[in-house]
């Protein structure tokens, strides 16, 4: 079975046709709610996979390098990466830039935890994992702003650019605390 069959049999074949015009589906994803068990249990995942993609511990795995592997193993035909490898990957690369994004670029020790286990992606809640993320954004963005010169809010950009543009002035101006998309927007 291909690698792209197999994440659109996870639920997650829509990543791999995003368009920024439409949504092409309004389905919840339904599923167990998404938790780090542990810090120690990501932290572990982490070492682990710079290990075998032959990184030092203290060193960063950028995004970029992910992607560099990938391109290499293809282009060499060396078969170093099987088909879960590319796709535990693809969701790192995914949860890293399109669901929970950072300010940087480095693959985190969540994004690693999240991909270990392809066979309980689908399972997940992401609706609200991605609302939760939200929500602890804001929380650290309130606190840093009194320590911090210009402090930053990340959080999926689908989210974010929803409740932007339900905040922006309009004609009929709608109450600040609702967002009208979003109550349609029920599949990421």
């Amino acid at each position: 079975m291909s690698q792209r069959t197999r994440i659109n049999n996870m639920n997650f074949g829509g990543l791999l046709q995003i368009r920024a015009d439409k949504l092409v589906s309004r389905e919840m994803l339904s599923g167990e709610e998404l938790s780090l068990h542990t810090n120690q249990e990501a932290c572990k995942a982490l070492s682990d996979f710079k290990d075998f993609i032959g990184l030092q511990e203290a060193e960063d795995v950028h995004t970029k390098y992910l992607q560099e592997i990938w391109e290499a193993d293809i282009e060499l035909d060396s078969r170093m990466l099987d088909d879960n490898m590319c796709i535990k990957i693809f969701f790192m690369i995914a949860s890293n830039k399109l669901l929970f994004p950072s300010s940087d670029n480095n693959i985190r020790a969540k994004d690693v935890y999240l991909a270990r286990n392809l066979y309980r992606l689908p399972t997940m809640n992401w609706c609200k994992a991605v609302t939760d993320e939200i929500q602890e954004a804001a929380r650290t963005w309130r606190l840093d702003r009194t320590t911090k010169v210009s402090p930053s809010i990340t959080g999926c950009t689908f989210f974010l650019l929803i409740v932007y543009l339900d905040n922006l002035r309009c004609k009929h101006q709608i109450n600040h605390k609702d967002i009208p998309r979003a109550k349609y927007l029920i599949k990421i």
